[in-house]
């Protein structure tokens, strides 16, 4: 893995480039996000909008080819520095490259291994298995509770291995190996029960067709914002059991099938000409994918998708 560049202050009075150029990528600011771009294999243009972290914080770009298919890969990782008992919080966008080259997304929250320090190390990264393919184990911290020894909580929130550019859970693998790395790089040596049976997989569906459509966005019902509803019962303040708000305080969105789930997720827009890609700006690509009547699926838990993929060439064209 290569160190490429900071481009959290890109554009701003402390980082005044236009651009950066990542050598199979350029990136350039847009309206508080940073625009990543390139060509794949035929010449088509892909685009991945994803959000800024400047100011104190950091946006650093990682290149590797983390699933080994002889395709550079990237990874995106913002931090934004914390005080506290868990300093060390970071977002990480991937984008690994498919043989005709072009980016499929994946994004996960983690602890940063050795600190903050710049360059600083995004993730445990590692290869258990010598197969030349990345694993990366994702941490997280929490506040203990304040017993002594447990000011804080740490668990392992996953274990992903790359392969045909996309990060694959591991929940059948031996663990020792992933646990040791995780306790050497973040100084840890208790950790909160491991449940591989909760890892999110954010791409299931991902080679299923595009055979619905987004219907509306449905924003969250002001009347629930900031609202606690409680009943008094016996004497004793209690919480509604299924409370209305307990969903209507979450943005929906509304399909051709006839569902409503919850989120408004990041969008994919495939298409003969290119590929899109809005982790940022996502509402502006929901609004187009429900004005064009693209045909979409939905990745990760079909509850809350963790992705929406539309495919830019099956629009539906409405009857007269």
């Amino acid at each position: 893995m290569k160190y490429l560049d900071d481009v959290g202050q890109l554009g701003s009075d402390l980082d005044r480039r236009k651009s950066a150029d990542l050598g199979s990528a350029s990136v350039f600011p847009e309206d508080g996000a940073l625009r990543f771009e390139g060509r794949d294999r035929k010449g088509g243009s892909w685009r991945a909008w994803v959000p800024q972290t400047g100011g104190i914080g950091w946006t650093e770009i990682w290149a590797g080819d983390f699933d080994h298919n002889g395709q550079p890969d990237l990874l995106i990782a913002s931090h934004f520095p914390s005080s506290g008992r868990c300093e060390g919080p970071a977002d990480l966008v991937f984008l690994l490259f498919d043989q005709a080259g072009r980016p499929t997304p994946w994004q996960v929250s983690t602890e940063i291994p050795n600190g903050n320090k710049f360059p600083y190390l995004p993730a445990i990264l590692i290869d258990v298995n010598g197969d030349g393919r990345a694993e990366i184990v994702s941490t997280a911290c929490a506040y203990g509770d304040q017993s002594p020894g447990h000011w804080t909580d740490w668990s392992i929130t996953g274990i992903y291995e790359a392969r045909d550019a996309q990060w694959i859970p591991l929940r059948s693998a031996n663990l020792g190996p992933y646990l040791q790395a995780a306790t050497r790089a973040n100084a840890v040596k208790t950790w909160l029960p491991i449940k591989p049976s909760e890892w999110p997989d954010q791409l299931v569906g991902f080679n299923a067709p595009a055979n619905i459509t987004l219907e509306r966005l449905m924003p969250p019902d002001e009347r629930c914002h900031g609202v606690i509803n409680l009943t008094v019962v016996d004497g004793r303040v209690v919480a509604p059991v299924n409370d209305p708000c307990d969903e209507l305080k979450y943005p929906h969105a509304s399909y051709s099938d006839g569902r409503t789930r919850r989120g408004w997720p990041p969008v994919v827009i495939d298409g003969p000409h290119g590929r899109e890609i809005f982790i940022a700006n996502n509402k502006v690509a929901l609004r187009r994918v429900i004005e064009k009547r693209y045909r979409v699926k939905l990745l990760g838990d079909d509850a809350e998708p963790s992705w929406l993929w539309a495919e830019e060439t099956q629009a539906v064209v409405p009857l007269p």
